[in-house]
């Protein structure tokens, strides 16, 4: 849960609540659902799975073909 951004960006990349994770740029949210340590994300025609890897409580760690790393924002 959370509002993250990725590395250098001065706004947040998404925002994950119990229900939806929400881009901003794109003003649009999409349904997740979370496996053990993966998540699900269902973009309109298209369903996306990423391990989940955390370091600490401020930085999360998406890997599916690459790894994308984002901290926890705040403003």
């Amino acid at each position: 849960m959370g509002t993250w951004a990725s590395i250098g960006d001065q706004r947040a990349t998404f925002v994950i609540d119990m229900s939806k994770i929400f881009y901003p740029d794109q003003n649009q949210s999409y349904s997740y659902r979370l496996f053990k340590d993966s998540i699900r994300i269902k973009y309109d025609d298209l369903e996306v799975n990423y391990l989940v890897r955390t370091k600490g409580s401020d930085t999360l760690i998406l890997v599916g073909t690459d790894a994308q790393v984002f901290y926890r924002f705040s403003n």
